[in-house]
Formats: structure tokens, C-alpha cells, sequence
């Protein structure tokens, strides 16, 4: 059951980031829409590290774009390797930082939600997927202060975010 969780939780998060349903594909289609296009392509037929290779190259065309973090992260997500998710999560956020000018006061909240977003479906996945559980308790513990944040920044965002965990969602 637990497995079966982690994988519909995973395929939750890829469809959010790589499709463009949430506030991480904002910056249009364009030359990245088709680039997010192969990364899905290359994940669904099974060829993560084809992904990551993509998914890097990005992160060095643009590292000020929080949003290229967001999708190597989602890449790492597919390969379980969740401290490296982690670590593209917080250079995100970094990123992010770094040009809040970039962003309309009004696109501010949504857009550091979705941040604080793959940070708890980071932890939410890392928890599912913890045997030890000490480890497995703190990826949890990751999971509540993010989605906390999520919650104060943008209701939207939470709204799906408790749908990713499973949870109801007027």
C-alpha cells in the first residue's frame, strides 16, 4: 500500500511540474515548454538519467530561474534521490531570492508557495518512501513546516497540496 502511495504521490508531483497545471510552469511554453515536454517523454519511458541530463543543462542556461531548479528536482523525485531534490528545492528558493523584483507584488505569494510546495512534497515523498523510522519522522516533520508555510502564502496551493497527500479537497 505504502508503495502504492509513494508512486501515485510521484506521478501527482511529475504532473504538476511537468505538464504546467501548477505555478511552476509560469514563464510560458516557449523553448523550456518543449524542453519540459522531452523531460516528461524521457520519464515516462523510463529514462530518468536522459532527464537529468536535460534537466541540468537548464539549470546551467538559466541558473537564476528558480523554476529550473523546481524541475530537476522533479527528475531527482523520479529517481528517489530525495536529499538531492532537497538541496535543488533550496536553490530554488535562493534563486528566488536572489530577483524578487522579477515577480509582481501580487505573483509573490503563489510563487514562493509553489517553492514551499516542492519542499513538502519532497518530504512527503522521502517519508513514504523512509523504512527507518526515526528518518521517516523527520522527513515529516520537513512536510508540516512547508506545508504550514504554503497554508499563510497562497490557499490555492494548499488546496493541492493536501490533495497530494491524500487528503480531501473542497
Amino acid at each position: 500500500m505504502r508503495g502504492r502511495l509513494t508512486k501515485l504521490a510521484l506521478a501527482g508531483a511529475l504532473a504538476v511540474v511537468l505538464a504546467g497545471c501548477s505555478i511552476f510552469s509560469t514563464s510560458g511554453r516557449g523553448e523550456a515548454g518543449g524542453s519540459q515536454d522531452q523531460l516528461t517523454e524521457y520519464l515516462d519511458t523510463g529514462h530518468p538519467k536522459a532527464a537529468l541530463g536535460l534537466a541540468d543543462q537548464l539549470v546551467a542556461e538559466q541558473p537564476e530561474n528558480y523554476e529550473r531548479y523546481l524541475t530537476r528536482n522533479t527528475v531527482y523525485l523520479a529517481m528517489h534521490d530525495f536529499d538531492a531534490a532537497m538541496k535543488d528545492n533550496e536553490a530554488a528558493l535562493k534563486a528566488y531570492e536572489a530577483n524578487p523584483a522579477a515577480y509582481t507584488e501580487q505573483e509573490r505569494p503563489a510563487r514562493l508557495a509553489a517553492i514551499h510546495e516542492s519542499f513538502a512534497i519532497t518530504a512527503l515523498l522521502a517519508a513514504k518512501a523512509e523504512t527507518v523510522v526515526g528518518k521517516r519522522k523527520e522527513w515529516a516533520k520537513i512536510y508540516e513546516e512547508h506545508a504550514a508555510k504554503v497554508k499563510e502564502l497562497d490557499a490555492e496551493t494548499y488546496r493541492h497540496l493536501r490533495g497530494m497527500q491524500g487528503e480531501a479537497v473542497e
